[in-house]
């Protein structure tokens, strides 16, 4: 069985301070479903790391289905950090080859602009292990110079 993306929607990438999480997922989902030429979907899947935390938001799938108008459907919110999209769309790839759906609007949701700078990246924070990393103080930062620090040291490099 052939899958394939039918439909691509997007919104503006930028300060959206006037924006909710529902006003970006309209906007991008109608669209999508309008260059797909078909509204009949069968499940949505949202991608999304932070409304738990952010907008205090869960089931974020199920009350995102209602601003389409779209109900009696599968709906799915996959949180796994920064893989989130892709793992939505490997659901969705599974949802389709098993039969279980035909059609699947898949849309990957962030709004982090509303945030301070500390408050983002203490939520950052929670992408790592609490029990081995966060806890000693690690960040995403402190990672990535663990890397930048391996990768200078394997290639020879001056600081």
């Amino acid at each position: 069985m052939a899958c394939c993306i039918s439909g691509v929607g997007f919104t503006k990438v930028g300060r959206l301070y006037h924006k909710g999480l529902s006003d970006l997922f309209y906007e991008a989902s109608i669209e999508a479903l309008e260059e797909s030429g078909n509204y009949d979907i069968d499940a949505i899947i949202i991608a999304n790391s932070f409304a738990s935390k952010i907008q205090s938001q869960n089931i974020l799938s199920a009350v995102l289905a209602e601003e389409i108008g779209v109900s009696g459907v599968q709906v799915f919110t996959v949180e796994n950090g920064g893989a989130s999209g892709t793992s939505a769309l490997h659901i969705a790839h599974a949802l389709v080859l098993s039969g279980m759906a035909k059609r699947v609007l898949v849309v990957g949701l962030e709004k982090t602009s509303d945030l301070t700078s500390a408050s983002y990246n203490s939520i950052l924070s929670q992408l790592l292990n609490a029990d081995y990393e966060s806890i000693h103080g690690a960040n995403l930062a402190s990672h990535f110079a663990l890397i930048a620090r391996d990768y200078l040291k394997r290639h020879n490099i001056e600081e």
